[in-house]
């Protein structure tokens, strides 16, 4: 089954942004598929060998992401979140201060993009300690 169009975009950006060249083609063409979203997370939770983390801003603790999209957003602005959390395994638009209260420090694998005049990824990984953000121009 086709996933929505909105979702499809947004998983593709992502994957963009976010997954290393030699992955990025391979999880691009599964956000196009439910059955492509259920192997992307397969493998979220541990995602770190498949980011690019060249770009990326390390957070050790989930504290320091919070104190980061307080100072870059408005919580009640809305993001996509994809994670292994159930209520979010098809991807889910939400606003962010939801999103971060739900994900954030939960242990699930994770990604959260973020459009505003410049473009945020997030990933948050099982291991609390492995949070990644990318920062793109529009």
């Amino acid at each position: 089954m086709k996933t929505d169009q909105r979702t499809e975009e947004t998983l593709k950006k992502i994957a963009r942004i976010a997954i290393a060249n030699n992955r990025r083609s391979r999880f691009i063409g599964f956000a196009s598929t439910s059955r492509g979203v259920e192997k992307w997370l397969k493998d979220l939770d541990h995602f770190e060998n498949y980011i690019d983390k060249r770009g990326a801003i390390s957070f050790g603790d989930s504290r320091q992401v919070h104190d980061f999209l307080n100072s870059k957003f408005s919580m009640n602005e809305v993001g996509f979140a994809f994670s292994t959390q159930n209520e979010y395994r098809k991807g889910r638009f939400e606003k962010i201060d939801v999103i971060i209260g739900d994900l954030l420090g939960s242990g699930n694998g994770s990604f959260i993009l973020i459009n505003k005049c410049k473009t945020f990824c997030l990933y948050l990984g099982e291991d609390v300690r492995s949070n990644f953000v990318w920062m793109w121009k529009v």
